[in-house]
């Protein structure tokens, strides 16, 4: 990196003069999203898409030149309520805070923010947020779901399964109890998972897929096809050129 480009950095970590010299200097604001408390079965924490938002975040700080915030970890998951632990913000006060946000950063920054997301459900209310940021739906890029189509033995899409539980492999091994990983190999239709017998999604562990495939080689391979669709974001690319 030469020095006419800012420097990457947490924003936690920084005073604020430090934030404003490095936004003067272009760098591009980015915030992560993954839930603090969302169910993934009896082998993953309920922290488990926070941590993978908070290891995006390092890695971005890393690799370009932006000022990352920390995770917003409370947001739109309803999907999961019916198991013990489980939190979730209606759409319009999630949409509402995550815009407050943006607003904040905005008059001192010189480059558009750029927010990427880990979930699902919360795909369509970010995407309302266009107009005020670059949104990037990490489970929905190319190059991890080519990888996923040639690396996982289960079929792409579930929940807690073979490549989420990969990935945590790789990022919070220690996190993981892989011997309670059990599969649940049935097909679903769209709509919350439940613990009800006779509920159309009952799943018996919160889980939809095959957790007990999961490697921590994989997690690794899906963690650089991620990198991968992150560098084609135009804001960091342009950003690591120079020429934001």
């Amino acid at each position: 990196m030469t020095a006419d480009k800012p420097r990457c950095a947490l924003v936690e970590g920084l005073s604020w003069p430090q934030v404003e010299s490095r936004l003067k200097a272009g760098a591009v604001p980015v915030f992560t999203v993954g839930a603090g408390a969302k169910e993934h079965g009896r082998h993953l924490p309920l922290d488990t898409d926070l941590r993978q938002a908070a290891w995006l975040g390092q890695a971005i700080a890393a690799r370009w030149p932006t000022l990352v915030w920390p995770p917003l970890s409370y947001g739109h998951y309803p999907a999961f309520l019916g198991y013990p632990g489980s939190v979730s913000v209606a759409v319009e006060p999630f949409v509402a805070m995550v815009r407050d946000l943006l607003r904040s950063v905005a008059p001192f920054a010189r480059t558009q923010p750029v927010v990427i997301n880990t979930g699902i459900s919360t795909i369509s209310p970010l995407d309302t947020l266009e107009q005020e940021a670059l949104v990037v739906h990490v489970y929905r890029g190319t190059e991890l779901t080519r990888a996923v189509d040639a690396h996982c033995r289960q079929a792409y899409g579930g929940h807690g399964y073979e490549a989420e539980t990969s990935i945590m492999l790789a990022i919070a091994p220690d996190a993981v109890r892989l011997d309670a990983a059990t599969p649940w190999d049935y097909p679903f239709e769209r709509g919350p998972l439940s613990l009800q017998l006779m509920a159309t999604n009952y799943s018996r562990d919160g889980v939809s897929g095959r957790p007990d495939r999961a490697a921590a080689t994989l997690g690794r391979t899906l963690l650089t096809a991620i990198l991968r669709d992150l560098s084609h974001v135009p804001a960091l690319a342009q950003s690591a050129n120079g020429t934001s």
